[in-house]
């Protein structure tokens, strides 16, 4: 089995969500969800005002566990 380095890159194409809906996805550039983030409330979208870039801060308590797979491992 290949050694996990100490910093992985996915890469990643673009966000989707719902508005005030509970789901955030980020899809790879092939399509496929490499991230699924689910919130117990609702996610609200504001006008950024300090910004010009969309943005979003997630804090979580506790481990994030993310599958790796060996393809990713030999970049």
């Amino acid at each position: 089995m290949s050694k996990i380095p100490d910093r992985i890159i996915i890469p990643v194409y673009e966000m989707e969500f719902v508005n005030e809906g509970n789901t955030i996805w980020i899809h790879s550039p092939d399509g496929g969800s490499v991230l699924r983030i689910k919130c117990s409330g609702k996610i609200i979208p504001d006008v950024c005002k300090n910004s010009p870039i969309s943005h979003g801060d997630i804090l979580v308590d506790g481990d994030i566990h993310i599958c790796v797979a060996l393809e990713q491992l030999k970049h």
